[in-house]
C-alpha cells in the first residue's frame, strides 16, 4: 500500500531551551521538548506506533495513507509545536512510498533531502513589537505576556509566554524529565520522591560540598558519525529502534557514570542527592551539569559507557553489522557556579568541535573524544595553543590509548594520582619550565632547558629524601610528552610539539578518578 512520508524539525532548539536565567527552565524546555515529541504525534495526530518511525530530539518521520492527510497532519504538527513552545517547525513536502521496505531508505532518503531545502528556503520569522511593552525578566528579549512568580520563593515579575511555559513544564513534568533520570542514577534503586536534585549551579558546587571553592562543571556532548549509523538502516523498524535506543542508552551512559559520582557522597549532602542535573537530552545531544572535581572523570566514563552499549546494541542488529563504531566526542567547562551557564555551553560548544575534528581524524580505529577547559573567574585558562613552536598542552584527549600525537584522558588521570604528593611549591616549579618565555626553540637552548628540568626533579627527590618520586616525574614527561630525542616533546608536526603535563598541573583539583579509591587523594593531601 502506498504511503506517504514526512519529515519535520524543530527550528533553533537550543535558542528555545537557552532563552532563561534559570537552570530550571532550561530543564523545563528540554523536558517540554522531549513529551512534545514522545506524545503529540500519537495523541493529536492519531499515528500509530508503525506510523511513527522517528520522533525524539526534535526531529520527525511520520507516516500517513493520503497526501492529503499529510499534509494536514504536517501542518498540524506545526501548529501545535508553535501554540506549545511560541517557536517554529520545519515541515518537508510529503514523499510518496510505495511501502515494501526494500525501497524505505531511499523514501527516507528523499524526506531528508526536501526537509533539509525547506530549512535553507525559510524566510526569517517577525518578532511582536509595539510603542508600549515590558520584556521578559528571564529572557530578556522576548515580549511579555504575563506578570507573575518565576519561582514561588520570588517576587513577581514579567514573563513572556516561553519563560512561563517552561516553568510550569518543571513544576509539572519534571517527574518524567529529571527524576526518572535520577532513579536510573542512583545505585540503591530507591523511590524518586527520597532523592534530591540541584536546582541551581551552587548546589553542586559549595553548597553541595564537592567543590569548596565553588567550581562546577557543564558536559556538552555529540555522538560521533551518527548519520553514517542511520543510513545503514533498512528498514523503517530498524529505523525506529535505533532511534529509540540511541536516546536510552545516552540517558542509561549519563545516569551511570553519576552512580559513579553518588558513590562518593558528602556529609553536607548525603548518598539521597544526586549532583548531576540534565539540561538537554535529545537523541545524542547532551548538556548537563555535574561536579568539577570528577568532570574529566565523568566524562570518560560517559563516553565508555555509550560506547559499549551501542556496540551491543549493534550486535543485536544484523543491518548494523558493517556500520562503524559508534562513538562520543565530550567537551567539559569548568566555572564558578555563578558563571553563565549559557556562556559555558557555547564553549563546550567550540571545545566539542576540535574534539570532533580529532574524532574525524582517526580513521582505521575510531575512538571517543574529551576535550575540556577552564575558566577562572571571567578568565579562560588560555595556553595560546596556536602561538609558538611548543604547547603547553595536548588538548584533545582519546577516551583510550592510541600510538597518536595526543595521549588519553586516563594517562592524564594516572599523572595526577601518581604525582600527588607532590607540593603547591612544587608543582608551580615544574609548571614554570612551560611558561612560553622559558620555551626556546634552538637546539643548545634545547639542551640547557632540558638539563635544567631535569637538575630540578632531582632536588625534589632529594629533598624529600626520596628518589622514586623523581623517577615518577620523568615518567609523566615521558607518558605526557615524548622521550625518544625531542626532550620530552612530542611532535604534532613538522613545526610543533606539546606535553600535557602542564595540562595535569594546571586542571590539578578537576581530574580526580571516579575508579580510584577516594581515600587516596586524601591521604595525600594530609
Amino acid at each position: 500500500m502506498t504511503r506517504h512520508l514526512v519529515a519535520a524539525e524543530a527550528d533553533k532548539i537550543q535558542d528555545f531551551v537557552f532563552r532563561a536565567s534559570h537552570l530550571r527552565e532550561v530543564t523545563g524546555g528540554s523536558s517540554l521538548l522531549t513529551r512534545f515529541c514522545k506524545e503529540v504525534p500519537k495523541d493529536c495526530l492519531g499515528c500509530q506506533v508503525d506510523d511513527i518511525v522517528i520522533s525524539d530530539g526534535g526531529s520527525f518521520r511520520l507516516l500517513f495513507d493520503t497526501s492529503a492527510k499529510a499534509i494536514e497532519g504536517s501542518s498540524k504538527l506545526a501548529d501545535l509545536y508553535y501554540l506549545t513552545t511560541g517557536c517554529s517547525l520545519t515541515v518537508a513536502a510529503p514523499v510518496e512510498w510505495d511501502g515494501d521496505e526494500a525501497s524505505f531508505p531511499n523514501a527516507n532518503e528523499l524526506a531528508g533531502s526536501r526537509l533539509r531545502a525547506a530549512k535553507r528556503a525559510a524566510g526569517a520569522a517577525m518578532t511582536p513589537h509595539v510603542p508600549q511593552m515590558a520584556f521578559c525578566a528571564s529572557t530578556g528579549v522576548e515580549v511579555a505576556s504575563v506578570f507573575a512568580k518565576p519561582k514561588k520563593d520570588r517576587l513577581e515579575t514579567y514573563l513572556s509566554n516561553s519563560s512561563l511555559i517552561k516553568k510550569l513544564e518543571w513544576e509539572a513534568g519534571k517527574e518524567d524529565f529529571i527524576l526518572d533520570f535520577a532513579q536510573r542514577a542512583d545505585p540503591n534503586g530507591r523511590a524518586p520522591g527520597i532523592l534530591e536534585i540541584p536546582l541551581e549551579p551552587g548546589e553542586v558546587g559549595r553548597a553541595g560540598g564537592y567543590e569548596p571553592r565553588d567550581y562546577v562543571a557543564y558536559l556538552v556532548a555529540d555522538g560521533n558519525g551518527m548519520g553514517s549509523i542511520f543510513s545503514q538502516c533498512k528498514t523503517r523498524g530498524s529505523l525506529r529502534e535505533l532511534s529509540l535506543r540511541l536516546g536510552e542508552v545516552v540517558r542509561d551512559s549519563l545516569a551511570e557514570a553519576a552512580k559513579k559520582v553518588m558513590q562518593n557522597p558528602t556529609a553536607q549532602k548525603g548518598n539521597y542527592f544526586v549532583p548531576v542535573l540534565p539540561l538537554i537530552l535529545g537523541g545524542d545531544d547532551v548538556f548537563a551539569l555535574l561536579p568539577a572535581k570528577w568532570a574529566v572523570s565523568f566524562a570518560k566514563e560517559f563516553c565508555l559507557t555509550f560506547e559499549q552499549q551501542m556496540e551491543a546494541f549493534q550486535h543485536r542488529q544484523p543491518e548494523l553489522a558493517n556500520a562503524p563504531k559508534p562513538t562520543m566526542s565530550a567537551a567539559v567547562v569548568i566555572c564558578k557556579s555563578k558563571y553563565p551557564f549559557h556562556l559555558a555551553h557555547q564553549r563546550g560548544e567550540e571545545l566539542l568541535k576540535e574534539a570532533k575534528r580529532l574524532s574525524k581524524s582517526q580513521i582505521k580505529q575510531r575512538m571517543s573524544v574529551v576535550n575540556f577547559e577552564l575558566i577562572v573567574g571571567n578568565r579562560l585558562v588560555d595556553h595560546s595553543r596556536d602561538a609558538g613552536e611548543h604547547r603547553p598542552t595536548l588538548r584533545p584527549y582519546w577516551v583510550g590509548d592510541l600510538p597518536a600525537p595526543h595521549p588519553s584522558i586516563q594517562q592524564l588521570l594516572n599523572a595526577r594520582l601518581d604525582l600527588q604528593s607532590l607540593s603547591q611549591k612544587q608543582r608551580a616549579q615544574l609548571r614554570a619550565f612551560f611558561e612560553p618565555p622559558t620555551l626556546q626553540t634552538s637546539g643548545l637552548e634545547q639542551d640547557r632547558w632540558r638539563g635544567d628540568l631535569e637538575g630540578l626533579v632531582t632536588r625534589i627527590g632529594k629533598l624529600r629524601g626520596d628518589d622514586g618520586i623523581a623517577h615518577t616525574i620523568k615518567g609523566s614527561l615521558a607518558a605526557l610528552g615524548s622521550d625518544r630525542g625531542a626532550y620530552y616533546w612530542r611532535s604534532l608536526d613538522l613545526n610543533r610539539s606539546g606535553n600535557a603535563l602542564p595540562e595535569v598541573l594546571d586542571m590539578w583539583d578537576f581530574l580526580y578518578d571516579l575508579q580510584q579509591d577516594q581515600k587516596k587523594y586524601k591521604e595525600a593531601s594530609s
